[in-house]
């Protein structure tokens, strides 16, 4: 029988660590390697990991898609007090 163990941490995050970041580009921009530039890039200017968890066409206030627009749903971690990180930090 094969076994193995890891260490892992679980942060549970809610709508108040939730930042959203909007971009005047389609949402097929974000590859892979794309989201990666953009996770390193967000996690270097704020000074937490940053974590994105969903990419997005923005909408309009009837949930209309609006073209060339894109949204990224985020959290970030403070890994220094394993915390997840409050959006109003990262948004003020």
């Amino acid at each position: 029988m094969l076994s193995s163990e890891a260490d892992c941490k679980v942060y549970f995050t809610t709508e108040a660590h939730l930042a959203e970041f909007k971009f005047n580009n389609p949402p097929s921009v974000f590859d892979e390697a794309k989201v990666e530039e953009t996770r390193a890039i967000f996690s270097e200017i704020y000074g937490f990991r940053c974590n994105i968890d969903q990419i997005r066409s923005t909408t309009d206030e009837n949930g209309n898609a609006l073209l060339g627009k894109t949204t990224l749903e985020t959290h970030f971690i403070d890994e220094v007090n394993s915390e997840p990180v409050p959006a109003v930090l990262i948004v003020e």
